[in-house]
This record gives C-alpha cells, sequence and structure tokens, in this order.
C-alpha cells in the first residue's frame, strides 16, 4: 500500500504553473471569459484560453480539456507556435492528471518539438519534467529522475524559481521510492524554502505532504495521519479539488494501517477510511480523473477487507481494476515508448537535415573561396616574376627560420615527454607512500594488538604453572579460561590481517561461481551459533533457498561471517540478528540486521578505513582487531558489489550488501 502513499502528491507540484489566490481566480475567469466570448480569433484569446484551462485543472478536467482544445484548433489556425506549444503541454499536464498517460506523452513531445523548433528552453524544461512524472507513474525511476535533473539545469539557468521548486518535490518523490528518505527530504525542504521565498502556498502544502508521507515509511501511522488532517483545512482554502481528493484517499489508507495495527480498533479504523475514502472519491468524480478514482476505490476495497465485507470489496476492487487497466497495460507501455523513439528519430532527422543545409552552405562558400584562390594564383603568377630575385635573397634566412623552427619543435617536444615522465614518477611516488602508509599501520597494528595478547597469554601460562603447583583448579581454570579469549581474539585478529595483507598483494585469486546464498549464511551462522546463545542473542536467517549470486565463495563467506559476528558482538542478551536478502534487477541486497548498541554517526566512516584502525568493545567487553570490516569492503569490491551501513544509537545497525546476481 506504499507505493500508492508515495505517488499521490506527485502531479500537483509540476502541473500547477501559476499561484492565484480563490478571491483572484475569480476575477481571473471573469476578465478571460470577456476576452473570449469576443470571439476574436487572435493570439490574446489563445493565450486566454490556455490560462482558463490552467484555472480548471484542478477542478473539472473536462472544462480544461475544452478550453485547451480550443487554444489549439486556434493557435493552429493562426500558425500560432508558442500559443500550439502551449496548448500542446497543457493537453498534456491534463491527460496525465486524467491517467490517460500515452496521450498525455504524446502531447509532451508535440510540445517539446515546438519549443526545441523556438530555442524556448524554460518551456522544453517544463515539458522535460512533465515527461518525467509520466515515466515516474509507470514505475520507470531511473528515465524519470534523468528527465527530472535534465529540467533542474534548464530551471537553474533560467533562474525559474518556481518550476525549480516543483521539480525539486519530483526528485524528492522518486528518491522516496528509492528508499533514500534522508535525501528525499533535502529536496523536500528545498522545495519550501524557494516556495516561501516566492510566496506560493500550494507547493508549501504540497512539499508538506510528502514529508508527512516520509512518516508512512517509519510506520509511525498516528502521526502522519494528523499532519494529512492538518493539510486538509490548508487545501480547502486553495480550492483544489484534486488535492483534496488525493489527501482524503492518503488519510483514508493511513486508516486501514492503523486498522491492520491495532486490531482492539479495527472496525473503528475501517469506518473512518470509508468516512475518507467517500469524500476522495466524490472530489475525484467532480474532478473527472481517473487516477483519482483509482486511489479512492482502492482505500473502499481495503477498508471493506478489514470489515470481512468481502462482496462489497469485491465490487470495488472491480472498479478498481476496470479504472488501473485502463491507465495501465502493456500496449499503452509499448505505445509510450514508441512515441518516444518517434520524437528521438525525428530529432535526429533533423540534426541531419540541418547538417545537410550547413553542409549545402559550407560548398558554396568552398566555391567563393575558390574563384578568390584562382584570382589570387593569378596574380600571384603575375607578381613572382618581379619577386625572384627578392626570393633569392631571402632563400638563405628562411631556410635559416625553417631549421629554428623544426628544432624548437623538437625542444617542446622533449619538454612535454619530461613531463609526462615527471607526471609517472609523481603517480608512482603517491602510490608508494600509501602503499608504505598502510605497511607501517599493519606493522603499527601488528605491534601493538598482538604484542599485548602474547604478553597476556605468556603471564596467565605462568600463574597457571604457578597455580598448579598448588592444585588451585578453581584459579587454574580462571587463568585458562583468559588464555583461551585471549587466543581465540588473536587468532580472529591473524585471520583478518592474512585475509587483508594477501588481499592487498594479490595472493587471494577472485573465482566466482554462481552460489546459493543461503547454504553461506547458513554456514556463518552455525560458526558463530555458540556465541550467539552464549549470550542469548537469536539469530535468524530470512533468505530464499532458490536465491542466487554470482561471487567467490571464498570471500563472501569471509564477509558474511565478520558481518554477522560483528552483529552478535554488539546485540545485548534477548537481542537478535536478522539475515534479509532479496532479488532487485540484476542484483540481490543482502541485509544484516541487529537491534544492539548501534554506531555514532561520527564513527561510521571510520568503520572502512585500514588506516585508522578503529575498534570498539561488545556488549560483554568483546574486543575487535579493527580489520574485520576493512576486509569485508576490500571483498565486496572484488566481486563487484558495494558495503553501507545505517544505524542508530541505542536501536541497532544495519549493514547492506548489494551484490551480482548473475554474471
Amino acid at each position: 500500500m506504499v507505493r500508492n502513499f508515495i505517488k499521490l502528491f506527485l502531479i500537483f507540484f509540476f502541473l500547477f504553473p501559476k499561484f492565484i489566490l480563490f478571491g483572484q481566480e475569480k476575477q481571473n475567469k471573469d476578465s478571460l471569459l470577456q476576452i473570449v466570448n469576443m470571439h476574436e480569433e487572435d493570439t490574446l484569446t489563445v493565450n486566454a484560453l490556455t490560462e482558463l484551462s490552467e484555472l480548471y485543472i484542478y477542478q473539472n478536467i473536462d472544462s480544461a480539456l475544452l478550453y485547451s482544445s480550443n487554444a489549439l484548433v486556434l493557435s493552429e489556425n493562426l500558425l500560432f507556435d508558442t500559443g500550439t506549444a502551449g496548448a500542446y503541454r497543457e493537453l498534456g499536464r491534463i491527460n496525465t492528471i486524467a491517467g490517460h498517460y500515452k496521450k498525455a506523452l504524446n502531447y509532451f513531445y508535440k510540445a517539446l518539438k515546438i519549443n526545441d523548433k523556438l530555442k524556448d528552453t524554460l518551456n522544453s524544461g517544463r515539458n522535460l519534467a512533465g515527461i518525467g512524472i509520466i515515466h515516474y507513474y509507470q514505475g520507470n525511476l531511473d528515465k524519470s529522475l534523468d528527465f527530472c535533473l535534465n529540467a533542474v539545469e534548464i530551471f537553474k539557468k533560467k533562474n525559474a524559481s518556481e518550476d525549480l521548486a516543483n521539480v525539486y518535490n519530483n526528485i524528492g518523490l522518486i528518491y522516496s521510492d528509492y528508499h533514500k528518505l534522508d535525501t528525499a527530504r533535502i529536496y523536500f525542504d528545498k522545495t519550501i524554502t524557494i516556495a516561501k521565498q516566492i510566496g506560493n502556498s500550494k507547493i508549501i502544502i504540497s512539499a508538506l505532504g510528502n514529508t508527512a508521507r516520509i512518516y508512512l515509511f517509519k510506520k509511525e501511522y498516528k502521526k502522519s495521519v494528523n499532519k494529512f488532517l492538518e493539510l486538509t483545512k490548508k487545501i480547502n482554502s486553495e480550492n483544489d479539488k484534486s488535492t483534496l481528493s488525493i489527501t482524503y484517499s492518503n488519510i483514508s489508507m493511513i486508516y486501514i494501517q492503523l486498522a491492520e495495527k491495532y486490531s482492539e480498533k479495527k472496525i473503528s479504523y475501517a469506518d473512518s477510511s470509508l468516512e475518507y475514502a467517500e469524500k476522495a472519491l466524490k472530489y475525484a468524480e467532480e474532478v473527472n480523473s481517473n487516477s483519482l478514482r483509482s486511489y479512492a476505490y482502492s482505500s473502499y476495497t481495503e477498508a471493506y477487507k478489514v470489515k470481512n465485507n468481502y462482496r462489497k470489496a469485491f465490487e470495488y476492487l472491480e472498479k478498481f481494476t476496470d479504472v488501473n487497466d485502463s491507465i495501465f497495460n502493456k500496449d499503452k507501455i509499448n505505445a509510450i515508448a514508441a512515441i518516444e523513439s518517434k520524437y528521438q528519430n525525428e530529432k535526429k532527422q533533423l540534426i541531419i537535415e540541418s547538417l545537410q543545409k550547413q553542409k549545402a552552405a559550407d560548398n558554396k562558400i568552398i566555391q567563393k573561396q575558390k574563384t578568390i584562390i584562382t584570382i589570387i594564383i593569378v596574380g600571384f603568377l603575375i607578381v613572382s616574376v618581379l619577386l625572384l630575385f627578392l626570393i633569392y635573397l631571402y632563400r638563405s634566412k628562411n631556410r635559416a627560420l625553417f631549421l629554428l623552427d623544426e628544432k624548437n619543435k623538437d625542444i617542446l617536444l622533449h619538454q612535454e615527454e619530461i613531463a609526462a615522465q615527471r607526471d609517472k614518477i609523481s603517480e608512482i611516488a603517491f602510490e608508494l607512500k600509501k602503499s608504505n602508509r598502510t605497511k607501517n599501520k599493519l606493522f603499527s597494528i601488528i605491534a601493538h594488538d598482538l604484542k599485548n595478547p602474547f604478553q597476556g597469554i605468556i603471564g596467565f601460562s605462568e600463574m597457571i604453572k604457578e597455580k598448579a603447583e598448588e592444585s588451585n583448579l578453581k584459579t587454574i581454570s580462571k587463568y585458562a579460561e583468559y588464555i583461551y579469549n585471549a587466543s581465540n581474539q588473536t587468532y580472529k585478529f591473524l585471520d583478518n590481517l592474512l585475509d587483508f595483507t594477501r588481499s592487498q598483494i594479490g595472493l587471494i585469486k577472485y573465482n566466482p561461481e554462481k552460489i546459493k546464498l543461503k547454504n553461506i549464511i547458513d554456514d556463518s551462522i552455525t560458526l558463530i551459533q555458540c556465541n550467539a546463545e552464549e549470550k542469548g542473542v537469536s539469530m535468524y536467517n530470512e533468505t530464499d533457498e532458490t536465491l542466487t549470486i554470482y561471487a567467490d565463495e571464498i570471500m563472501i563467506s569471509t564477509v558474511l561471517r565478520n558481518l554477522i559476528s560483528n552483529a552478535v558482538k554488539f546485540t545485548s542478551e534477548d537481542g537478535f540478528v536478522k539475515i534479509t536478502a532479496k532479488k532487485s534487477k540484476d542484483s540481490v541486497i543482502i541485509k544484516i540486521i541487529d537491534n544492539g548498541t548501534g554506531i555514532k554517526e561520527t564513527d561510521i566512516p571510520k568503520l572502512f578505513k585500514a588506516d585508522l584502525n578503529f575498534s570498539t568493545f561488545g556488549t560483554h567487553n568483546e574486543k575487535g582487531t579493527g580489520l574485520g570490516l576493512v576486509v569485508c569492503k576490500d571483498f565486496i569490491k572484488k566481486n563487484n558489489g558495494t558495503i553501507s551501513v545505517e544505524s542508530e544509537i541505542g536501536k541497532g545497525s544495519t549493514f547492506t550488501i548489494l551484490l551480482p546476481a548473475n554474471k
């Protein structure tokens, strides 16, 4: 259900180009209608029709469609390209809101083609942002982000603050879909800052709605629903039916989440969900938008399922399916791809034609140059007879100058070669210094972290010897435990140190193959099970048996063993360590999750750096080596993957590994 929340506010950020107070809106409508009713066929009427369409777009789609269609017909009759492009863009916006994405994309590309021809970069940027919205609704996030970022560059150059705020909102939503909530929040904050500067309350409302949606990801449903309810008051003052419908759908779906979370209030929350679903559908019908209807029908379906009224749930599910199928189907997706391909081909053809025209112009210039050269040659032949004597006198001088020029070229070439050699020497020196620093750090680690445990082992061994003579078995057992722990820790340190050193000098060979992920996770858990049981830590492997990765089994086993061991180390009694994995496109995402002590935000950058040797004590004062995570990062990199960490003090840590699923 969260997917629905994420998309609900998107369309209104970019697609609302002007801010008009309610009182001003009526005044503008009256003046614009007066211009239209004069029945003058001129550009002023085209602009009035387009502006009327903009005013009605979030209140009544049919009215907006009528005015923009009339604007298109009139502008084409007048050969008014700017008006035609504006009408096409308006039709693209209307059809996007209505959920007719194929039509919308076709109109945006028609507008973009005219804007490119007119070199109207600002409106080209607006059309690119509109196309980005359609790709977002089609689930193509990468493509959507590309279009939006291209629009950002244009709006920055044009100092188009309102457009920039709108597209920042869209980018925030895309990052929300990527589950990069911190980045999304940054873009929403940028949006609000710009909107406040230009006094645009509609954009502020939209950004606040998206910010409220972040609480959904955190499952703070009550906080989220309160934020949305506060927004409805502001939206009512703007007379924005579309945003009201979307907001009520959001509220309805949140109540479903609350009903599932709090079973004792399940029916009450389901009734509240139905109440807001009814409001959402009312405004969706008034606006006449299939997209808005689908959200409302979805809310009805889920609410009736909670109430165990499956007949009603099925009834609204059928309505939702019918509307949704009219928006998303394979033929429409293929048609959208065909429209984009057609635009790109037409654009290439225009470039080819432009080059051909340029070539023809260049040929004319070359022909003129040939004529001029012929005249010059004839003149030169006439003058050359008179200059033969002078040429003879200066011949020796010219030869000397030529030889000097060649010598200068040789010197310059040698200088360039010397400079290149110096650069190469500098690079080698830098690598040597880097290697030397790593070597020195390794010696420092060995001197410190190996010397101390062995001193302890020697000392406790001597004590055991003395106590053995006294037959003091209790003390001997205690010292033997110390020796065991010190030896075990030293072995782990040596293991990580050897892995790191062998990796650095290229002794570890990368032998990738297709391996079952669950098996190597189970093996790693088995090795650490004793430590976990001793601490009372539960371990769960929630990996599908069929999931495979393409990697070096020994390296990945080492990585998993280190990460799971660390998770157990920093988890208190009765805590848990959970390993999950899922496939995403051509990659597999593995997460090692614990509810332990967590990591300070300032310490996270130190974790994967060999020269820092960063280490902390576990919940039972277990000592780390400081090299385990460095080895993990190095092995993951060799396997064409990435590793990252998210953590919060007192709540635990999540280490995320991204590895290729196939060769």
